[in-house]
């Protein structure tokens, strides 16, 4: 059961390749004051992997002000579904950081 009340929807992907953003909820916590929260459910099963992130992460930039985008993300975590919780964690570090590195190196 998850009530999303975040600015960037988790992202739910499946084994089977499928990716589900998990948006039902409300506008981001804290924006309206005594908003009520929608609860709802999504069932994990063995392998899902469940991706929490910030916009620091998709609006990483390129040196040529490219966003690394949700798209990217997607696709990065769809590929790697295989790897561990930490292993995916190192991966999408790995990935978003050779992105930008230009920008910040």
């Amino acid at each position: 059961m998850y009530a999303s009340a975040g600015h960037c929807p988790p992202l739910l992907l499946r084994t089977s390749g499928a990716v589900i953003a998990l948006k039902e909820g409300g506008t981001p916590l804290g924006i309206i004051a005594g908003r009520n929260y929608i609860d709802t459910e999504a069932q994990l099963e063995a392998g899902d992997r469940l991706v929490l992130y910030t916009d620091g992460l998709t609006e990483a930039m390129d040196a040529n002000d490219q966003e690394f985008g949700e798209a990217r993300l997607v696709e990065l975590g769809t590929q790697n579904i295989a790897l561990s919780a930490a292993e995916l964690v190192a991966a999408i570090r790995k990935e978003v950081s050779a992105f930008s590195e230009e920008v910040s190196g």
